[in-house]
């Protein structure tokens, strides 16, 4: 092993610090995002990533700027799958047409967050 010398400084270059591209997160768009009002509505969600997966979800009506309910997504059947559940009393207080569900994924592999904004349908 070569030992310091003294008064010689070590030059570092970028190459010294590439560690290479951070694991990415990728959030699926749900299939299906039809709510009914004062109907449960389930939402699922899958994603894709390293590590230890979290999604938080915003429901915001777009007309108003309010947000209508927000929270952690709750943990589905498979690993990479998420439910945002919408309970009746929430439902039951949204008008028909269109809300923005904004999602967040986080991972503890990665400091990144991915985010996603999908549109749902509230119908009568």
């Amino acid at each position: 092993a070569a030992e310091a010398m003294p008064g010689v400084v070590k030059i570092f270059t970028a190459a010294d610090f590439a560690l290479g591209a951070p694991p990415q997160l990728v959030i699926e768009p749900p299939a299906d995002a039809l709510v009914g009002m004062g109907q449960e509505a389930t939402i699922e969600v899958t994603v894709t990533g390293e590590g230890t997966l979290g999604l938080r979800y915003l429901l915001l009506d777009p007309a108003s700027g309010t947000v209508v309910q927000q929270g952690a997504a709750e943990p589905g059947a498979t690993p990479g799958t998420f439910v945002v559940r919408l309970p009746a009393e929430v439902t039951g207080q949204l008008f028909p047409g269109p809300y923005r569900l904004s999602l967040a994924s986080s991972s503890d592999a990665t400091a990144l967050i991915t985010e996603r904004t999908v549109d749902v349908e509230v119908t009568p």
